[in-house]
């Protein structure tokens, strides 16, 4: 389910969903303009996800990627993390830098 995100955009004053593609088919201008989403049923199977690059396919989404991990230090990684938090497991279990 797509959320929609407070209307807090200064510069165009529309919505956007808490999730967009940075590349995709779901690019789109109206007059010059992103397309308004508060409009769109976004609920719909044929429903692009906006994305700011346009692209005929997306190569960069916002969905959850699977990490896995086995041996040594392998707790460090369940659940869900960020993104910027698995280098730094990687780097802290191969021993290697500041940790």
């Amino acid at each position: 389910m797509m959320i929609l995100a407070v209307c807090n955009n200064r510069y165009d004053l529309l919505s956007f969903t808490s999730i967009l593609y940075g590349n995709g088919p779901g690019y789109k201008l109206i007059n010059g303009v992103r397309e308004n989403i508060s409009t769109v049923d976004y609920y719909q199977n044929n429903y692009q996800a906006q994305a700011a690059v346009p692209l005929r396919y997306e190569t960069h989404g916002g969905e959850d990627v699977a990490v896995f991990a086995r041996g040594p230090m392998a707790y460090l990684l369940h659940g869900v993390q960020e993104q910027n938090y698995i280098p730094h497991v990687m780097a802290y279990a191969a021993c290697i830098g500041q940790n």
